[in-house]
């Protein structure tokens, strides 16, 4: 995704040069998250001003600044310095401080800041404010932490969280006053003042909560270590897992992908299993991405590695806990304890399987050469055809897409 850029040149920008580039039903949006209000009226130019001003403001500027990831935070003073190109493991952070829109991009690709802006934080940035912006900064990390493994949690969850990371204890008291100062457009979780319980809020309508609180019930919260909420806050998910690092190491060394793709491709790993995507759906779409640089024992490695990755992914529905550590508890998912099947998409596919099939059965994998098999005439003979097969109709389309739509 491309970031907006400003093109008035790298001097004299203004944050409320930032705010015209928004359309008025935007700023409304953003007025009202502000909780500015009677501004329906406003042009759309003076609506900008007033936001920018709000933002300006220094209680206002000092608790959205404060839950800068650690990351954004650096590149937002290394521009406040000086303009700069972010390098490609920078481009992540960058965006996500630009969508804070206390940082642009300007026509000549670099980060930079508003002078107004860069203006007001030198002066807000005192050792006061340092502490303080220490503590939101990691309780933003532990809120996104709780609404990606937990969806619904408490306070004396988030609390143990936030205790674990050494030096940063803090009591229940101070957790609901910094609760109450985090801004609310800022975090995806619920935190009305007094209210105990924590609510990601694309669950708050429609039943999806009380579903989940179902599917959870009886299970303990997972109280991760700090390193390991740090690690999800920068990468989005586990990379330190080792099942995810020999994945890692396997797109590196077997299919031979730079650092950048292997990672890309183990968070795309990590996303599946954690969206429940089904192991041969799963297996299937790295097969047909990779099959010709799948050798029978990468396969063999490969089916194991995913295996792996499906007992020892963290998942919410069981409260951040991997699906091995509830099976070790004795708390029984059935969809967990079936041995996987593995049913092959294309011809090509289930001859490569056909090969490692008693590798695989000793693993106890069982591959299905059948259910997914279509049979079709061609003149006197008949031909079985899977659906990612090129479509016999001669369309040069897979069959699936085609005549066995």
């Amino acid at each position: 995704m491309s970031m907006r850029k400003v093109l008035y040149g790298p001097e004299g920008i203004t944050l409320a040069h930032i705010m015209k580039l928004y359309d008025k039903q935007s700023l409304l949006y953003y007025a009202s998250d502000l909780q500015i209000r009677r501004v329906s009226g406003l042009k759309k130019d003076e609506l900008a001003e007033k936001i920018a001003n709000e933002l300006l403001a220094p209680s206002v500027m000092k608790r959205r600044i404060a839950v800068f990831s650690p990351e954004e935070r650096i590149l937002f003073e290394r521009a406040i310095e000086s303009p700069f190109v972010p390098s490609e493991e920078e481009r992540d952070s960058a965006y996500a401080l630009r969508e804070k829109d206390y940082a642009f991009m300007n026509k000549k690709d670099e980060l930079n800041v508003p002078v107004d802006v860069a203006k007001a934080y030198k002066k807000l940035n005192t050792p006061e404010f340092r502490q303080y912006a220490k503590k939101m900064s990691w309780l933003a990390q532990c809120l996104y932490f709780g609404e990606n493994f937990y969806g619904v949690f408490d306070k004396d969850v988030l609390l143990e969280m936030y205790n674990v990371r050494k030096g940063y204890h803090i009591s229940y008291e101070e957790l609901e006053r910094m609760c109450n100062e985090f801004p609310q457009d800022l975090t995806e979780c619920h935190l009305e003042e007094g209210q105990k319980y924590i609510v990601v809020n694309y669950l708050a309508n429609g039943g999806r909560c009380k579903e989940l609180l179902e599917v959870q019930r009886g299970k303990d919260f997972y109280i991760p270590s700090s390193d390991e909420v740090l690690d999800y806050s920068k990468n989005l998910y586990l990379s330190k897992e080792p099942v995810y690092q020999k994945l890692r190491e396997f797109f590196q060394k077997e299919i031979g992908l730079s650092y950048k793709d292997a990672d890309d491709e183990t968070a795309e790993i990590w996303e599946k299993i954690q969206d429940d995507v089904d192991f041969q759906d799963m297996f299937g779409y790295f097969l047909d991405l990779y099959g010709e640089e799948l050798t029978e024992s990468k396969l063999e490695k490969l089916v194991n590695l995913l295996q792996n990755a499906n007992n020892h992914t963290r998942m919410q529905i069981h409260r951040g806990h991997t699906p091995d550590e509830i099976l070790q508890n004795d708390i029984r998912m059935g969809y967990y304890t079936q041995p996987p099947v593995i049913i092959p998409g294309s011809t090509n596919a289930a001859n490569m399987l056909r090969t490692a099939s008693a590798e695989l059965a000793a693993m106890g994998v069982k591959v299905d050469f059948d259910s997914n098999i279509t049979v079709v005439s061609e003149g006197k003979n008949q031909k079985k055809i899977y659906p990612n097969d090129s479509c016999p109709c001669g369309s040069g389309k897979k069959y699936k897409k085609c005549c066995g739509r």
